[in-house]
């Protein structure tokens, strides 16, 4: 929490999560009405949003500058974000987007740009439709560190994820199994 460790950065930081949710907010919108559902649709499932019974996160990421360098070392390998909507803040390039043919690309900060990802939970929700965002953050100069802010929107843990569109695609599963499913390989190394 900021308010224990920097304190002079709470009212900065709980303004940015406010202003974080309603962009959240109004992207399930717009997701909902592209998917012809009813525009409050995936709302309902998010209203635990900075309580205990809902697991999305603002954090900060941080590189720092190093001048050793390993051939091909990453500052973040290859992945998808396990929730549903990730907004990404960014200050300086490496990230890189992996295109549908397979193929790399830098996705470079614009001045006022958001990154926003699509995670493995909103694809099974949308039986694919919607399809989970692969990317890395590459070197590009170690020399200077990186910065970067994520706002990671997940349904509330108790949400029972059913594909959207009926077909079953994927079976039912509560938000909070699922991303614990997802979260548990990662520390521990055993794919479960």
């Amino acid at each position: 929490m900021p308010d224990k460790e920097v304190p002079e950065l709470r009212t900065s930081i709980y303004d940015f999560w406010d202003q974080c949710v309603q962009l959240h907010e109004r992207l399930l919108i717009v997701i909902a009405r592209g998917l012809n559902l009813e525009e409050n649709f995936f709302l309902k499932f998010y209203e635990g949003l900075g309580t205990d019974s809902n697991n999305s996160i603002l954090r900060t990421l941080y590189y720092p500058a190093v001048s050793v360098v390993k051939e091909r070392q990453l500052r973040c390998g290859e992945h998808t974000d396990y929730g549903g909507i990730t907004l990404l803040f960014q200050g300086s390039p490496g990230l890189e987007v992996r295109d549908r043919d397979g193929d790399w690309m830098k996705a470079d900060p614009l001045k006022g740009s958001i990154v926003l990802n699509i995670g493995d939970l909103l694809q099974r929700w949308t039986a694919d439709i919607l399809k989970a965002t692969p990317h890395r953050v590459v070197r590009y100069d170690y020399t200077k560190a990186r910065q970067s802010i994520g706002f990671f929107g997940k349904p509330d843990d108790e949400t029972v994820i059913e594909c959207v569109d009926g077909s079953n695609k994927y079976p039912p599963v509560k938000s909070n199994e699922f991303f614990t499913d997802r979260v548990l390989p990662t520390y521990t190394g055993n794919d479960q």
